[in-house]
């Protein structure tokens, strides 16, 4: 998994929050049978394309990378303050890695829209954010 990923995970996780890239956390969802149990929020984490001054594959290159971050919820509201959650959590802070200087997240997408999933019972509630993060190595002697 790149590096800048598995930091902005981790910048996730530290501030307490539940998330996985591109699959459902450990222990979130439904705690039991669905309606009847407890729903722990969470957010996925999905690498989108970016923009590079050259190949990718160049670790000298500078970066800039798309995430998308979608909160899923039991509720609209429950959704809705989880993501404000997620936004806080990142906007602000600076991603660390031991070989490349990061920018602060930047929120890409202003206006996640609420969605329903019908597609299991009882539904679930899902808000999509876009961050970008641009990324330049470390200049070592």
């Amino acid at each position: 998994m790149n590096t800048v990923i598995k930091a902005f995970e981790q910048l996730c996780v530290t501030a307490g929050l539940k998330v996985a890239v591109s699959r459902v956390p450990d222990g979130a969802g439904w705690s039991g049978t669905p309606g009847q149990s407890t729903f722990v929020r969470y957010g996925s984490i999905h690498p989108l394309s970016g923009r590079t001054d050259g190949s990718t594959c160049t670790p000298d290159r500078d970066v800039s990378k798309r995430i998308q971050v979608t909160i899923v919820g039991p509720t609209p509201h429950a959704t809705l303050a989880y993501s404000q959650q997620f936004i806080d959590a990142l906007c602000g802070k600076r991603i660390t890695t031991p070989t490349r200087v990061t920018l602060q997240p930047i929120y890409l997408d202003q206006d996640g829209e609420l969605d329903r999933d019908d597609t299991v019972k009882p539904s679930v509630f899902m808000v999509p954010h876009i961050f970008g993060v641009d990324t330049t190595p470390i200049n070592q002697p």
